[in-house]
């Protein structure tokens, strides 16, 4: 599926978030690889929210480079805003982006879904699907709107 140009088209209407979700699903295993964009040559964390987002037909801006360790969480915060993902609150839906610490000064973003998540697992070197306890609770989640 081709990305859309958003700013053409009204999109209220399309469950964008249900789309990136299964979109998400359909890459687990693909190898992980820090800063990978690609899933042909591999996924980070961010690769895969950006893949799956892209295959929903949506074209998400910034998140950009970042260290694997003490990346700021302000500078996380303002990429993840760039996007054009919206932060939300209550009740989680397919598709929302959730960031997590991970200790260490590690930041990590998954695809969520109510009970599940869907992440760039780096112990297992692919993309994972997992029980939403699998992280700690998110620092902050984010929703296609």
């Amino acid at each position: 599926m081709s990305a859309l140009d958003i700013g053409a088209l009204d999109i209220g209407a399309l469950d964008i978030g249900g789309r990136a979700w299964r979109a998400a699903g359909a890459l687990i295993g693909v190898r992980f690889r820090l800063q990978g964009r690609d899933p042909v040559t591999g996924l980070d964390c961010a690769g895969l929210v950006i893949a799956a987002y892209r295959d929903a037909g949506i074209l998400l801006g910034g998140i950009d480079s970042y260290a694997l360790r003490g990346f700021p969480l302000d500078r996380a915060l303002t990429e993840i805003a760039a996007t054009g993902l919206l932060p939300m609150a209550g009740d989680i839906r397919d598709g929302d982006v959730g960031l997590f610490g991970l200790g260490a000064g590690q930041l990590h973003i998954a695809m969520l879904a109510p009970t599940r998540l869907i992440h760039a697992d780096a112990g297992l070197r692919r993309i994972a699907e997992a029980p939403a306890s699998r992280l700690p609770p998110p620092i902050a989640i984010w929703r296609w709107h």
